[in-house]
């Protein structure tokens, strides 16, 4: 089956997501106080964070939205076989990379709530951005092509 246009759609943003993620949690990891990305060190330790510099965040962010929109990328486009991965899918007449994929969406979104509740601070033209990103992602993953070229 040809892939549709939603998928392609669907790989460019979860591509997006990965570069700005590897970009930003290696700029944390490289330099947990912030100054790469000019985040003052007293934002994490003013609110109600459990961290004491952007170490962990960094960590979380390049893994999570960096390499692992990289691996939901590759997966969609090759559909390869991992046992594991299918045995947990809960949706079973459907690839685990379709799965995967809505997973990290509604993860993104929850990302960036518990963000704004961690520190209390919310900035729209960070956070909003990335809310609908996360939004897109699942209702791409959810459109009927995407579906059917994913099915087992």
């Amino acid at each position: 089956m040809k892939k549709p246009i939603s998928l392609y759609l669907l790989i460019l943003l979860l591509g997006f997501l990965s570069v700005g993620a590897l970009y930003g949690g290696w700029s944390l990891i490289t330099d947990p106080t912030g100054g790469n990305l000019q985040l003052p060190i007293d934002f994490i330790k003013t609110s109600t964070s459990p961290f004491a510099d952007y170490l962990i965040p960094g960590i979380i962010l390049f893994t999570l939205n960096g390499l692992l929109p990289l691996f939901i990328i590759f997966s969609l486009i090759k559909k390869p076989k991992i046992s594991f991965l299918q045995k947990i899918n809960p949706f079973k007449s459907y690839h685990w990379a379709w799965t995967l994929s809505g997973v990290l969406g509604l993860g993104l979104i929850i990302w960036i709530a518990v963000e704004v509740y961690i520190t209390q601070m919310y900035y729209p033209s960070l956070q909003l951005p990335f809310l609908g990103l996360g939004l897109i992602i699942i209702l791409l993953d959810l459109m009927p092509k995407v579906r059917r070229y994913l099915e087992k």
